[in-house]
């Protein structure tokens, strides 16, 4: 289990929250959803809260070399590896190639492990006006 904070951190973040990523306006995104739940924010428990999980922006996959290499199934290299090897000559010939690939790999929103709490109190005053 990750980290629980109290409200700490920026809540204008994205976030993950009940397995959705609010990552437009973090707390605006969670007060939409809130509200096309259909119990609107008024109606929330004076004591209710949502523990949700603060996210990174990272890269879909991490592409290079030891990326590459790692996705070889054993039975597609050779009994002395020499076919492996190659390919280690050959990927550290283009290493700046890779590094400019990996450049252009999607970023997404990844959980971070790290938790604060959002209370009632917090979406009435961030609260988008209606």
């Amino acid at each position: 289990m990750g980290i629980i904070e109290t409200h700490t951190e920026d809540i204008l973040k994205p976030f993950i929250y009940n397995d959705d990523i609010f990552c437009n306006g973090g707390i605006d995104d969670l007060i939409e959803y809130i509200e096309n739940e259909g119990e609107g924010v008024e109606s929330l428990a004076d004591d209710w809260t949502a523990k949700v999980e603060l996210t990174a922006l990272e890269p879909m996959i991490k592409f290079d070399k030891d990326w590459i290499l790692s996705h070889i199934d054993d039975e597609r290299i050779d009994e002395d590896e020499a076919s492996l090897r190659s390919l280690e000559n050959i990927l550290d010939e283009y290493k700046d190639v890779l590094e400019e690939i990996a450049t252009r790999i999607p970023n997404l929103y990844y959980g971070t492990c790290r938790y604060i709490t959002i209370t009632k109190q917090d979406l009435l005053t961030h609260g988008k006006p209606s």
